[in-house]
């Protein structure tokens, strides 16, 4: 009794303690970082490195970087208009999202007789209850709706965007088996929108994506969709993927119980129940884990000074880069230029404060693949904690890749991330035959 005693006094002192170091490693931390991204923009006084705390002044900032990432894309849809020849069609979309979701509602397609710049001021004004959420719909040129068996759900890892997935060929190898379409989207926090709106859980993000598929479930033929739906998330959009199966769970508690949008299988890299926290075993390791994942040390940094910290974490594998798809300079784009501050900032939160319950896994009855690289593990993802959700829900597989691979895989080797992806959802739709 007395030992039982003494050693919960124990774990709430270490608590208390860690916490403790926790917030004062931010604060030099933070100040360290702020210092260097104001010698930063003396020197170079380029776009995310001037280091703004006022929401105003971090929207001027990113009006040049917007405005330059828009022009660069509208040049490369007009190239992809003009070449006959080209193997994909795309399908942009923007929805309204309810900003406060208690339930999975359904999204509602916002349409403009022309786009123009008085359109933009009107959404802006419109969305009181609601924000806009940007998707794409890809399909091969050659493609009939009726020829559409299968549409694969892209979810994006922290910093990632519709375009990065374009822009690594992942997209495009889904694609290549011609009865296939994808749905990309920027969740909340994701892309180059100013009207961010921040979130406590992924759970919210979840919902935001169900209200989509539900809509566009509902016009398959219009929005290009197939008859079977896979959900692929990467990182924290494994996290959000993981939330969608708990949603759709038939024995879900609590909630209304959901028979649409239906999901055929799930697939997850670089997240785990635990998140990335319970990854980190070393006292010294959680404390600049949960310190560097704080909103105070992410606008200290600025995203590129942040995505440098994390890129020395994990140690990418550039060598497997395709350099005709995306380099370096490439990856480093479309990562932090194609993303705002406040979002990246509230993506990177989430880090620390995802986490689901053993019930909540186990609720999970879509079949779920739980893929996993040793170089993942760098990046706070341990192989035993994604054993365990692979083995505690009902249908769920564990896979690990050979290879040299890091938390980038996905980027590093879309060819076999696509290729394992797809034999795992053949394998998930013939059972559910």
């Amino acid at each position: 009794m007395a030992s039982s005693r003494v050693k919960a006094s124990t774990t709430i002192a270490l608590s208390v303690i860690e916490d403790v170091l926790t917030l004062a490693t931010t604060m030099v931390a933070s100040s360290i970082a702020f210092s260097m991204r104001s010698i930063g923009f003396v020197l170079l006084k380029s776009p995310h490195v001037v280091p703004v705390f006022k929401r105003g002044a971090r929207e001027r900032e990113y009006a040049e970087i917007r405005d330059e990432e828009k022009r660069l894309l509208e040049k490369e849809k007009e190239e992809e208009e003009e070449d006959d020849s080209a193997s994909l069609r795309r399908i942009e979309m923007e929805f309204a999202v309810p900003r406060a979701p208690t339930v999975v509602g359904k999204a509602r397609e916002i349409l403009f007789q022309e786009q123009n710049e008085e359109d933009a001021k009107q959404l802006e004004a419109k969305l009181v209850s609601e924000f806009a959420m940007s998707a794409s719909v890809f399909y091969p040129a050659d493609a009939s709706s009726s020829s559409l068996e299968n549409t694969v759900v892209l979810l994006n890892c922290t910093g990632g965007t519709q375009e990065t997935w374009r822009a690594s060929g992942v997209v495009e190898r889904f694609c290549e088996k011609k009865n296939c379409s994808v749905l990309t989207l920027d969740m909340r926090g994701q892309g180059l929108e100013t009207d961010i709106v921040d979130y406590d859980s992924l759970r919210v993000l979840a919902m935001d994506v169900l209200a989509v598929l539900r809509t566009i479930q509902e016009d398959k033929k219009r929005y290009k969709i197939g008859a079977k739906m896979h959900v692929v998330g990467y990182s924290i959009g494994a996290g959000v993927a993981m939330w969608i199966g708990v949603l759709l769970s038939p024995n879900r508690r609590g909630g209304e119980r959901l028979t649409r949008p239906k999901v055929d299988s799930i697939s997850l890299y670089g997240f785990t129940s635990k998140g990335v926290i319970a990854g980190r075993k070393n006292f010294i390791d959680r404390v600049l884990t949960q310190a560097f994942a704080t909103e105070m040390f992410v606008r200290a940094c600025g995203i590129r000074g942040f995505i440098g910290l994390m890129r020395l974490g994990i140690r990418p594998n550039y060598d497997a880069l395709n350099a005709q798809k995306m380099n370096v300079d490439d990856l480093t784009h479309y990562t932090c230029d194609t993303n705002t501050l406040d979002g990246f900032a509230y993506q990177v939160k989430s880090w620390t404060t995802f986490e689901l319950s053993r019930d909540e896994i186990k609720s999970i009855e879509i079949p779920t693949l739980i893929l996993h690289c040793k170089g993942d593990e760098r990046a706070g993802h341990k192989r035993e904690h994604k054993r365990f959700d692979a083995e505690t829900m009902p249908r769920g597989e564990f896979l690990q890749i050979q290879g040299d691979y890091s938390h980038l895989w996905p980027y590093e080797n879309p060819e076999q991330f696509v290729r394992v992806v797809e034999e795992f959802q053949n394998r998930a739709s013939a059972r559910r035959l």
